[in-house]
């Protein structure tokens, strides 16, 4: 991309992104190819801003290829979104899940909040296996601390 943009100024014209991708991938056809490259953003003089679109693509990727990664990510988000703290998440929580436990949150049950709220998408086994990797101290219950 970087010797299609002699300004240096992170834009190039669309016909050598095309010509990038091109090189870049196998198995996509010119037509799907122009087809991406047409609905692309574009600044005033007709652009693509390439360095944007590697940074969005980076951040797409490893979302993606990180699945532990996007859960802290959406439980984040829901943490936020929801006007809550971690402190008044795991203390909800604990009162939900009937333990006696004021320590934290038992693993198994935060895996159950993870699939309800977070993502639904995941098998429950799945998300158990990513709240017991949040469990830091190992005690079995998910702790501030943890999260």
């Amino acid at each position: 991309m970087e010797e299609s943009d002699p300004q240096n100024d992170g834009r190039v014209e669309p016909a050598a992104f095309k010509l990038a991708i091109a090189k870049l991938t196998t198995g996509i056809d010119q037509e799907s190819i122009d087809r991406f490259v047409r609905f692309l953003d574009k600044d005033t003089h007709g652009k693509i801003h390439y360095i944007g679109f590697l940074e969005r693509m980076h951040d797409v990727s490893n979302r993606d290829h990180n699945p532990f990664k996007s859960i802290v990510q959406r439980l984040e988000f829901f943490i936020t979104s929801n006007k809550q703290t971690v402190h008044s998440l795991v203390k909800r929580l604990i009162q939900k899940s009937g333990t006696t436990s004021e320590v934290g949150v038992p693993v198994e049950y935060f895996a159950e909040f993870l699939k309800a709220k977070v993502d639904k998408k995941r098998s429950e086994s799945e998300l158990e296996k990513y709240a017991f990797y949040m469990d830091i101290d190992k005690d079995g219950f998910l702790s501030e601390i943890d999260i």
